[in-house]
This record gives C-alpha cells, sequence and structure tokens, in this order.
C-alpha cells in the first residue's frame, strides 16, 4: 500500500514515454522506501496514476514498525 514516502526505483534499463508518463524495463530492479524494500525481475508503471507493478520473482521486505 502507498503510504506517500518517497520510493526510489534502481535498474539497468528503463524504457520511458514521456507523452503517456508509463515506463517500464525487463531488468532486475529495486525499490526502496524508509521501511519498504523490494526487488523484482521486471517492472511497469503509470506515474500519473501512481501505479507500479512488479512482474516476476518479486520479493518484499517490511520493516516493524516502531512503538
Amino acid at each position: 500500500p502507498d503510504d506517500g514516502r518517497p520510493l526510489t526505483i534502481d535498474t539497468t534499463q528503463l524504457w520511458v514515454n514521456p507523452a503517456t508518463h508509463e515506463f517500464n524495463t525487463a531488468a532486475p530492479v529495486t525499490l526502496e522506501s524508509s521501511d519498504r524494500h523490494a526487488w523484482s525481475t521486471g517492472l511497469s508503471a503509470d506515474w500519473l496514476a501512481q501505479n507500479v507493478s512488479l512482474h516476476i520473482n518479486v520479493k518484499m521486505l517490511y520493516d516493524a514498525p516502531r512503538h
């Protein structure tokens, strides 16, 4: 779920369509925010809709909340 925190996406190849604000890759991807980390092979995203889809070999790590 989106919590409004900044998200960093790191990959070696990225196709960007500025007209539609969509981007994708078939390469390995790392996504990080302050409390989430994800790894995937491939990614599709629509930046205007703020929608990110991870393709295959997806692994997620969530940091435990501090109370």
